[in-house]
């Protein structure tokens, strides 16, 4: 286990003791929290519709943490399991999931059967490890030949981030309470480097995707988060986002949406 997951793991037991939201225990807002389960909602219900996953399909979550993601597909009538490193994460996650089996493991190193699922789910997993071949690795390998999978990841083209660090300041956007800049100190950016979430350049993921899954339909799904007053802007971004890379800046985080062709 790397270093950069250790960390993580004590951190999210220490905000399982000391929070009191689910948002604050997955370290988001909760505007971004729920802008979150929004999405996935959308995602789910579209391809659900579309017929790209069937009714029988086994999921798997991995990094399932609190268990909100297990507990939609559960409810949308889907086989699920879920399965995550940290056992505090666990234990909150069975207050909601009874009839859902949940593995305390290393989504680097599986203990499942090869070609089992035919949708796999990752929110947050990539951007607290600090090598991505073994989980990439084992992403294909418990994959069916024809699959879905969703990783979400954040997006190290946002604009906030170029800010914190080039200027070491961001803007703080809230849904409700609007916009307000955040300085910040030159060790707190740099504990922020060492230990926090990794982002990934959009473009690059999904080229790097390809590789492990050629001829696959990799689509990137924008997150955008702004408040009330902005949002009939961000409904022009998302217009905009299939059409211009420059809507890349304002994306928060991104889901990438992965149709494998293994053969």
């Amino acid at each position: 286990m790397d270093k950069r997951i250790k960390i993580w793991q004590k951190h999210f037991s220490n905000h399982i003791k000391n929070s009191s939201t689910e948002s604050e225990i997955n370290c988001l807002t909760e505007d971004g929290w729920n802008k979150r389960i929004i999405i996935f909602e959308k995602i789910l219900s579209n391809l659900i519709e579309k017929g790209v996953i069937l009714p029988d399909a086994l999921a798997v979550d991995l990094g399932c943490g609190t268990g909100k993601f297990c507990q939609i597909i559960n409810e949308a009538g889907f086989n699920v399991i879920g399965i995550d490193l940290n056992r505090d994460m666990l234990k909150y996650s069975k207050t909601r999931l009874n009839d859902v089996d949940l593995i305390n493991a290393d989504c680097c190193h599986l203990p499942i059967v090869g070609k089992s699922f035919d949708f796999i789910l990752s929110f947050g997993v990539i951007s607290i490890i600090d090598d991505l071949q073994p989980f990439f690795q084992e992403l294909k390998r418990i994959l069916k030949d024809k699959s879905v999978i969703l990783i979400q990841t954040l997006n190290k083209n946002y604009i906030n981030y170029i800010f914190r660090t080039k200027f070491n300041f961001e803007f703080d956007i809230n849904l409700n309470r609007g916009i307000k800049l955040i300085k910040y100190s030159s060790e707190k950016l740099e504990r922020f480097y060492k230990i926090g979430a990794k982002r990934f350049s959009p473009k690059k993921m999904r080229k790097e995707l390809w590789k492990l899954f050629p001829n696959s339909d990799i689509q990137i799904i924008p997150v955008f988060i702004f408040p009330k007053s902005l949002r009939i802007f961000e409904k022009f971004l998302q217009f905009l986002f299939p059409l211009y890379n420059l809507t890349y800046i304002f994306s928060f985080e991104y889901i990438l949406l992965i149709k494998t062709r293994l053969n």
